[in-house]
């Protein structure tokens, strides 16, 4: 696998690939409907788009309070430091905007994967989409 590239994008710029990606991910593998995944939040976020070889691969969506979402990795490509290339790059953004904090909701298989970038569970678990996830959160002002 060659390098990835990591574009910062709107809505516009990357509606169809994202679409594609977090269709592939969130509805039709891991069941969200329709209705939850696409929550009219897009327009007003920030949209992280990683490709190989020119494909569209993995995304993510920076919402303005500080939430991390739709952080999706096509199966293929999953396993080979893809996702944490591109959570290295929304996080590096998140600094750069001078940020302090950041957080998201990780779903159980996740919370290893986020905690290794140094994000600490928050609270309890509780259902997203239908899905146990915990809150976990990233100080950045180290």
């Amino acid at each position: 696998m060659s390098s990835p590239t990591i574009e910062l994008l709107d809505w516009s710029q990357g509606e169809q690939a994202l679409r594609h990606i977090r269709t592939q991910v969130f509805i039709i593998e891991q069941g969200v409907s329709h209705a939850e995944e696409w929550d009219n939040l897009d327009r007003g976020a920030w949209h992280f788009l990683a490709k190989v070889d020119g494909l569209p691969v993995a995304c993510a969506r920076l919402l303005p309070a500080g939430k991390l979402t739709g952080m999706a990795v096509m199966p293929v490509f999953r396993r080979r430091g893809l996702g944490q290339a591109l959570l290295q790059r929304v996080l590096r953004q998140a600094q750069e905007w001078g940020w302090s904090q950041i957080y998201l909701d990780a779903q159980p298989q996740a919370l290893n994967f986020y905690a290794k970038a140094g994000f600490v569970v928050e609270g309890d678990t509780f259902l997203d989409a239908g899905i146990p996830h915990r809150r976990m959160r990233l100080n950045l002002l180290k």
